[in-house]
């Protein structure tokens, strides 16, 4: 049977090359014993961390891929999918050592000499008492949308005549997005020009942490596929946020990740973090490199990310950026709460 004949098929947006709004899935798969989606179901059924579970088609193939984050990170997610690929190419010899499966390499970051020699950059701006109170408990909604790779050259554009500094497509990406999701966020456009608005983006360690005194070993001696990703934090007012061009946001980001990605800093902030225990963190704005594994053949056509959260923990206003399809579509998501979202819908459908 071809995937087009299958209900299965009805679920899966399809890009047109134009900007578009789409819903969330939800779930591909059914709940099993073999496809856990808690905490609980893992324990209870001694189900492995990893999960796979393919669907053979004639025109298709569809996989999906189990995981806990106790186990991977977005990196270690594609150093896996490296391997796997080498595997399946006959390259078994390709294939790293797999490290800190038995041993914790990180377990002495914040505590080097290292983390002394600066302060954490953003140490002021650090939320305690009332300012650390849960969020609301009103119900959200998961969306998506798909952008086609030309809308890159109109972003770069609002730069002007000035200098452009390098600016990455994660930059422009997470300024568009970022700026899309807070200009159709009702408490956001009726708040004080003056409130801050801030991105946490994501930043991967495991180069910083080569550096002396090394934490990691040299990326030839093999890869460490868990969690080893920092937060990098940009702050603007909300009229600075809505109304420059995307160029200056974007280019911001790109100076606050430089300046926040040294060894010292992250280590600062890991210090930060190993001092106050307590500390709760959540991922908003990803990136670009950790999506999948170019190849001239078997390009994904679209990449769903279905995530369940521990109650209580919220991501409303946060996004994601899950990866470009074969067509050179970005595929980008959301999570609002459920009364933003036409809002939402009609400002990306007026960008088509």
């Amino acid at each position: 049977m071809s995937l087009s004949q299958h209900p299965l098929n009805a679920k899966f947006p399809k890009s047109n090359g134009k900007l578009q709004y789409f819903h969330d899935i939800g779930r591909v798969l059914a709940k099993s014993p073999s496809n856990p989606e808690a905490l609980a179901d893992y324990i209870s059924t001694g189900v492995p961390q990893l999960g796979l579970h393919i669907i053979s088609f004639q025109d298709a193939t569809v996989v999906t891929l189990t995981w806990l984050h106790t186990l991977l990170d977005a990196m270690g997610r594609h150093a896996l999918l490296r391997a796997w690929t080498a595997v399946l190419e006959g390259r078994d010899d390709d294939v790293p050592e797999f490290l800190g499966y038995d041993t914790n390499p990180l377990a002495d970051l914040g505590a080097t000499e290292v983390s002394q020699k600066d302060e954490f950059l953003l140490k002021k701006k650090l939320l305690g008492g009332l300012g650390m109170r849960t969020s609301s408990r009103s119900k959200s909604r998961r969306t998506s949308i798909s952008t086609p790779w030309s809308s890159r050259n109109s972003h770069i554009v609002m730069l002007g005549r000035e200098r452009s500094p390098f600016i990455s497509d994660g930059d422009i990406l997470t300024a568009w997005f970022t700026r899309l999701i807070a200009s159709t966020n009702p408490t956001v456009t009726s708040s004080s020009p003056t409130r801050t608005i801030t991105i946490m983006n994501v930043l991967g360690m495991r180069d910083i942490l080569r550096t002396a005194p090394p934490l990691l070993p040299r990326s030839t001696q093999g890869v460490y596929i868990h969690n080893c990703a920092a937060a990098i934090f940009s702050h603007f007012t909300v009229a600075d946020f809505l109304a420059k061009p995307l160029g200056h946001i974007a280019a911001q980001l790109r100076s606050d990740l430089v300046r926040q990605s040294t060894r010292e800093k992250v280590e600062a902030a890991a210090r930060i973090a190993r001092d106050n225990g307590g500390m709760a963190f959540a991922t908003i704005v990803g990136g670009t490199a950790g999506t999948y594994v170019e190849r001239t053949r078997g390009k994904p056509t679209f990449i769903h990310v279905y995530t369940t959260l521990a109650p209580g923990l919220s991501l409303r206003g946060s996004g994601n950026c899950v990866g470009r399809d074969a067509h050179g579509n970005w595929w980008l998501g959301t999570i609002m709460r459920a009364e933003f979202v036409e809002g939402f819908r009609r400002a990306a459908e007026g960008m088509s």
